[in-house]
């Protein structure tokens, strides 16, 4: 057999440790990262108490200039004649760390699916795929709307079951305190909005507020909330409703045991949201640098390959080329200075 042939059954034999065997322990944890998130981030406040807990921070506006994570831009005022004018200014207010644009709170109180899906079709025609797409329903929405729009990446659901007494007429109902009614709920809530919006994953904006209508949550909530997140592989993301109080509603400026259980959820989730995948990239170039490095043909093959371990995982990552004598991209060096070394090397200009 030639020596070829060897390493190449060596580095798939890489490929199943390292890839499938890691998937097959991985126990009832599906998502092995979710966005999390306070609702009303952009407050300077909010900040401060929760820059160590968030991977990413929703505005109230457009305006993201505050946010120091990766943002969810809210629009609002997309029911009015001014639309598109509004879509058109989301590169205005963008300061490069936008990752989703909100486009409203409850939107079928006003528009219909077809004009939110040609909403969306109009800024991918402005924007192509530089961001995703979102918009926020609740449960009255959700049982009553016959049809919704489909080009969204992300439908927001607003999963408050913690009340002061059920709503029939709603079909809303108060949960008990346990985990396991918790679970319950929300299980019952993915599943229609699976069967309402099959097209689109789904953020699940989660009770961390008391008053009115509503009581307050149980204090180990959020850890329920989070540990239920983690394992549905359609669940992206947890948004907590609200920080601020607003009348007739306390929130978790005022709810300090249940804001400390949120940042406890928080440390469930893993840190960096490419961290595994990297780290078998990593592997990956490294034994055929080790190998083949210096042919530059085969770089470009094991990139092919690299491409299809990113499909496969379901998660973006950053592929670390070596090229040449020891020429190496670490994964922390920057996009720019990775497009002023790299440009011309025969290896796509984006990791």
């Amino acid at each position: 057999m030639l020596k070829g042939d060897i390493k190449m059954k060596v580095f798939f034999i890489y490929l199943l440790l390292f890839i499938f065997i890691p998937l097959a322990n991985a126990n009832e944890i599906i998502n092995n990262f979710i966005w999390f998130g306070i609702w009303d981030y952009y407050r300077d406040s909010i900040a401060e108490d929760f820059t160590d807990y968030s991977n990413i921070g929703k505005s109230m506006s457009r305006s993201v200039s505050n946010i120091d994570m990766p943002a969810i831009m809210h629009i609002g005022g997309l029911d009015g004649e001014n639309a598109k004018s509004r879509i058109r200014s989301i590169s205005d207010f963008d300061t490069g760390n936008t990752k989703i644009v909100h486009f409203m709170d409850e939107p079928y109180k006003t528009m219909t699916a077809e004009e939110l899906d040609d909403l969306v079709e109009y800024a991918r025609s402005l924007y192509g795929n530089k961001y995703k797409y979102a918009y926020t329903i609740n449960l009255y929405q959700l049982l009553n709307v016959h049809k919704f729009a489909e080009d969204f990446e992300y439908v927001f659901f607003q999963a408050y079951p913690y009340r002061c007494y059920s709503d029939t007429q709603n079909q809303a109902h108060n949960i008990g305190d346990s985990k396991q009614e918790l679970f319950d709920e929300l299980d019952l809530q993915l599943s229609r909005l699976k069967n309402a919006v099959p097209e689109s994953d789904y953020f699940f904006v989660c009770q961390a507020f008391t008053g009115g209508k509503w009581r307050t949550p149980p204090v180990n909530a959020p850890l329920w909330y989070t540990e239920w997140a983690m394992q549905q592989s359609e669940v992206k993301g947890l948004l907590w409703w609200q920080y601020i109080n607003m009348a007739p509603w306390k929130g978790l400026k005022d709810m300090p045991e249940y804001s400390q259980k949120i940042k406890e959820a928080f440390s469930l989730i893993p840190k960096q949201e490419n961290e595994r995948s990297t780290e078998i990239t990593d592997m990956l170039w490294g034994w055929w640098y080790d190998e083949q490095g210096k042919d530059r043909n085969t770089a470009n093959v094991i990139k092919v390959w690299a491409d299809d371990i990113e499909k496969a995982l379901k998660t973006d990552f950053k592929v670390i080329p070596f090229i040449g004598e020891g020429s190496r991209l670490d994964h922390t060096s920057s996009l720019s200075q990775f497009r002023s070394r790299y440009e011309n090397k025969g290896i796509r200009n984006s990791p």
